[in-house]
């Protein structure tokens, strides 16, 4: 008790926490809530030591904290259904390089595009969103208010109709 409060006054959310759980009537199940194991986000070996990082009850994510093995063996069936979703994630995630296929560039503008001209950089961003996508990436249009990011990306929808 004497560490936590310690503790409290160099933090000031804590110390706003333990002034809030002072005045609360169910400060006895809050308590005891926040020492509950709700789930196990992901596993770590630190020195030949397994620790778990552990999302408790009525807590967020932000929260979560580092917990050696003996804190969470308890809890088997969390543990289960944290090996079981391990796998999964693992199965769907994609490699890191992935080959890149050959790259055409427009010089100028392409001639399936009519009714107006595109900008330098307008051509620019058509060739940047088509390189983005050869190379499996996702990409955000992001600039000035004005600059034609619906006219790049009209561009880049037609030419892969056209490809």
């Amino acid at each position: 008790k004497a560490s936590l409060l310690e503790a409290a006054q160099s933090d000031p959310s804590l110390r706003l926490r333990i002034k809030n759980a002072r005045e609360d009537p169910d400060v006895d199940q809050k308590l005891k809530d926040y020492t509950t194991v709700e789930r196990v986000v992901a596993a770590r070996d630190i020195r030949k030591t397994r620790e778990y990082l552990v999302k408790w009850v009525d807590l967020g994510y932000d929260e979560a904290t580092w917990e050696t093995e003996d804190v969470v063996k308890p809890h088997q069936d969390i543990l289960r259904a944290f090996e079981a979703r391990k796998p999964i994630a693992a199965k769907e995630s994609r490699p890191l390089h992935l080959p890149r296929e050959k790259f055409d560039t427009y010089a100028e503008q392409p001639g399936f595009l009519d009714g107006g001209t595109l900008h330098k950089y307008q051509l620019e961003g058509l060739n940047w969103l088509r390189f983005a996508r050869k190379n499996h990436r996702n990409v955000i249009l992001g600039d000035e208010m004005g600059l034609g990011k619906t006219v790049q990306s009209v561009a880049f929808l037609k030419s892969l109709f056209v490809d």
